[in-house]
């Protein structure tokens, strides 16, 4: 039996269709759609190893990454950064490192900035790099979370 891979163009999009060939017939295997850069649609032979999906995550183009020195002392306040920040509009993922304080954001491009990240984890209650946690909201986070107290 011979494994026949065609391509076929519709519009930007590729549709990859493994195909069982079978004397005059074939049977279709499995279906992908990718969106890949425009080139000559033709057939040919192939096997299913060789034929590489490309994954979503690898568009890192969309995404930027920052670190934001923080205030944080404690697990809760790991807790409360990372839960708070999740909801912040482009946010992809959060990470405080609790021995260097520093939080990763990874965020999409376009959706938010990092002014827009610093001044939310400000109203978290915490300091962002040279800005000033919100005194409000720095007063409201438990007696362990408060910036003047020893790492624990």
């Amino acid at each position: 039996m011979k494994r026949v891979t065609l391509l076929l163009t519709i519009t930007a999009l590729f549709q990859i269709c493994n195909l069982d060939v079978k004397g005059n017939g074939f049977e279709i295997q499995n279906t992908f759609v990718l969106q890949i850069a425009p080139f000559q649609a033709s057939s040919l032979e192939t096997e299913p190893s060789e034929i590489r999906i490309a994954n979503p995550e690898e568009k890192s183009s969309k995404y930027d990454t920052v670190q934001i020195q923080t205030s944080a002392v404690c697990g809760m306040c790991k807790e409360r950064i990372e839960h708070d920040m999740s909801f912040e509009k482009g946010v992809k993922s959060v990470e405080l490192d609790l021995d260097t304080k520093i939080l990763t954001v990874v965020y999409k491009k376009g959706k938010t900035t990092v002014k827009d990240l610093k001044v939310a984890l400000t109203k978290i209650g915490y300091d962002a790099d040279e800005m000033v946690a919100v005194q409000k909201a720095h007063d409201r986070l438990p007696a362990c979370c408060q910036k003047d107290v020893e790492p624990h």
